[in-house]
């Protein structure tokens, strides 16, 4: 991920903005994969967040190759209804403040009552059938009246 700038000119500033190197792109098991997740809130120190109304960029260069080669990739993130407007979403942090604690400010997952989960029941014949204990003292019978004998 790097800056307006870098992704213009398609040359990183630093090693630091490097996310990902694809150092083996015809490994035996397959082809490696990257994947970035978007959210707006992550609980890692090195996740990234991303911001409505913000644009972030990307850019990928073969390693060991100088030429003019660069794929370029911009990303815009809107609001739910496809609003880029960053107003409206400032509007709406200085009406709501207090964070999580206030519930105009809550995400389902901030909220208690989501964090319940739902207890799924056996029903019918998906649980582990049991054995009544008369057929167990029935087997017990049987094996002693064989060793016995």
């Amino acid at each position: 991920m790097v800056e307006l700038e870098d992704y213009e000119n398609c040359k990183p500033q630093s090693f630091d903005q490097l996310r990902w190197e694809c150092s083996r792109p015809f490994a035996p098991h397959a082809p490696e994969k990257f994947s970035e997740k978007f959210q707006r809130f992550t609980p890692f120190t090195l996740g990234k967040e991303f911001r409505q109304g913000e644009s972030y960029y990307y850019i990928s260069k073969p390693l060991h190759h100088h030429g003019q080669e660069c794929l370029r990739l911009k990303v815009d993130v809107v609001g739910p209804h496809g609003s880029k407007n960053k107003k409206k979403a400032d509007e709406m942090e200085v009406k709501a403040t207090g964070g999580v604690h206030n519930p105009s400010n809550r995400l389902p997952a901030d909220d208690p009552i989501a964090m319940i989960p739902v207890v799924q029941r056996s029903v019918g014949s998906s649980g582990v059938r049991v054995a009544p204990v008369s057929s167990f003292v029935t087997l017990i019978s049987i094996v002693i009246f064989l060793l016995l004998h």
